[in-house]
């Protein structure tokens, strides 16, 4: 039944470029927004669509205390009336909410897949096992527990292959392996990162596609596909600039594995497709949660956030939503990273540019003399490049994305642009962008 009321939202990671899409969606519509993070700098600090901004303990360091202070905080923003009242997770922690959905009911509405669907795709290796069941096609994986499995393994998987962990975001963890020896340093670096034994897979044939969707009850109400046209890192990181396709070619596989699973919300799908009609789309992975190409989408024509707000407050869902296809966006400075990136003969290059880069800043901090300093990067840029890389590649793909819109800066909500500082510095310090932030 619909309610009239101005609804309110809590949005978790509010540093992430995710929940900045999910409060400017939901402002827009007059929906009330509480940002909350465990950190100060953020977008939904900024953001005119923000009313309140409130702060919680970091989930990856204490679970109990990060429940403990969210559940303080809906207790403290929850209305006294009976306008739908929702908590919008939007990162890692999504899982960690709806696995303590208890502590939440009676307070506010979870507006996330529930626990018993999430836990049924999520991580990895429990997605392949569950998507197999169901006939869903997949590359061909394997689960070693140890070293010494891997030998029966390489048996029926071929070089190359790749190896990725159970549980991280954005690409990170996964290696194309080419031999043993690769394979066993590229092991023991997962065990020693992740603590678990990393997943074998095949490489299949084709090229990365997404596709999003709404689920009611495992019925798929909205569906939207895109392909990443440049990623960062450019060989295994998120997409920075996106195209919308045709979504018809993986609607099928996506359905044999939600509905089943009574799927209620949100999720992104990951297939790799030959382009080819006559061969079938194998989804490689499931997001649970929202996705780094969110804006995309949104932009696109499905406004998933407000969907999703609908939807969890048992309001009635538009029909037939259309996404425009051919519609582009790109994530602002990170796509010239990857343009660059992209058109470098190898990574040493790309560490040579870095390395101009630090050299001109370290001459700035020295001389203060500016224009001293960008003679010296563009010096040292040259050198980099030498004869090696595609002028006209890089200029077609400059003049492809000028008209991609921009994920971040918008004339109606300027200063939540100021949430980019905190990637930044982290940048800065630790020479890549933090995971939590969409990049």
């Amino acid at each position: 039944m619909e309610n009239n009321k101005k609804g309110r939202v809590i949005i978790t990671s509010s540093r992430n470029i995710m929940a900045l899409v999910i409060a400017r969606s939901l402002g827009h519509h007059d929906i009330e927004i509480i940002g909350a993070d465990c950190i100060e700098m953020t977008f939904l600090k900024h953001s005119k669509y923000v009313q309140k901004n409130e702060i919680y303990s970091n989930y990856l360091e204490d679970e109990e205390a990060f429940l403990d202070d969210l559940q303080s905080i809906v207790e403290k923003h929850k209305p006294r009336d009976n306008r739908p009242y929702l908590l919008f997770p939007v990162f890692k922690e999504t899982t960690l909410i709806a696995r303590n959905a208890d502590r939440f009911k009676g307070l506010i509405t979870l507006a996330c897949p529930d626990f018993d669907s999430i836990s049924k795709i999520h991580p990895k290796d429990i997605f392949a096992q569950t998507a197999s069941s169901h006939n869903v096609e997949i590359p061909k994986t394997f689960f070693p527990e140890d070293k010494n499995d891997i030998v029966g393994i390489l048996k029926k998987l071929d070089y190359p292959l790749l190896i990725k962990p159970y549980d991280d975001t954005g690409g990170k963890g996964i290696k194309r392996i080419h031999n043993r020896d690769e394979l066993d340093q590229a092991f023991d670096e997962n065990i020693k990162e992740y603590d678990e034994p990393p997943m074998l897979q095949e490489i299949a044939r084709g090229e990365d596609y997404c596709l999003t969707a709404l689920f009611k009850e495992g019925e798929i109400k909205a569906s939207l596909a895109y392909k990443n046209l440049h990623k960062f890192p450019a060989k295994s990181g998120s997409g920075v600039m996106r195209i919308t396709i045709d979504e018809k070619p993986f609607v099928d596989e996506a359905i044999k594995l939600f509905r089943p699973l009574k799927w209620s919300g949100t999720a992104q799908i990951d297939f790799l497709w030959t382009g080819n009609e006559d061969d079938i789309p194998r989804m490689i992975e499931v997001n649970p949660r929202f996705w780094a190409g969110l804006f995309h989408s949104v932009q696109s024509g499905i406004d998933y956030p407000w969907l999703n707000y609908l939807l969890f407050s048992n309001q009635e869902l538009p029909e037939n939503s259309k996404a425009e296809s051919g519609k582009t966006t790109k994530l602002p400075l990170v796509w010239i990273l990857s343009v660059l990136q992209e058109n470098l003969p190898d990574d040493d290059t790309f560490r040579d540019i870095a390395e101009a880069g630090a050299a001109a800043f370290d001459e700035f901090k020295k001389s203060k003399n500016l224009i001293k300093s960008f003679q010296l990067f563009f010096n040292e840029f040259g050198n980099a490049f030498q004869d090696t890389f595609d002028k006209d590649k890089i200029v077609s793909d400059w003049q492809e994305a000028r008209n991609a819109e921009n994920e971040i800066f918008s004339n109606e909500d300027p200063k939540a642009t100021l949430g980019i500082i905190y990637s930044l510095f982290y940048l800065a310090k630790y020479k890549k962008f933090p995971s939590e932030t969409g990049f």
